[in-house]
């Protein structure tokens, strides 16, 4: 598998835990994200922010990722979704599941602190522009006044 996943290799994982027969790309969004909360989008962004293979285990992949989506998402017992995932055992999911939540939670520190400071700058550029706006209509006045001889 190669290192770099695209929406593909997250719709090909879900519809496996879905047991869906038909082709990857003909599954409804709704469905996916009935399952799973979330789009492949999302999941490979997600995927590449926690890039698992570093700071979980080289064995991460991304189907337990969806797993621990799933878990947030239908919030059933361990037991029932480890069957629905085709886990093997309730361990296996547990382990797996809860790691992707854990550095999942750690993302959302730095994502609540981001989306804080980007909010911040816009409101910061949204003054700047209507305080340059002001000036500049200012200017423009006087300097048209003034060419017109008004």
């Amino acid at each position: 598998m190669s290192s770099r996943l695209t929406e593909n290799t997250f719709r090909e994982e879900g519809k496996i835990i879905m047991g869906d027969k038909r082709r990857a790309n003909q599954i409804p969004m709704r469905k996916y994200k009935s399952w799973f909360g979330t789009s492949p989008a999302v999941c490979i962004d997600l995927w590449e922010m926690i890039n698992p293979k570093e700071s979980i285990s080289k064995l991460a992949i991304p189907a337990y990722l969806l797993w621990a989506l799933m878990l947030l998402k239908i919030y059933s017992p361990e037991d029932v979704l480890a069957s629905m995932a085709g886990a093997g055992s309730e361990k296996t999911f547990r382990r797996w599941a809860w790691r992707f939540i854990e550095k999942m939670e750690e993302l959302s520190y730095t994502l609540v602190r981001l989306q804080s400071i980007l909010l911040l700058f816009n409101i910061c550029w949204c003054v700047l522009l209507r305080v340059c706006f002001a000036c500049f209509r200012s200017i423009w006045v006087t300097d048209f006044r003034t060419m017109w001889g008004t």
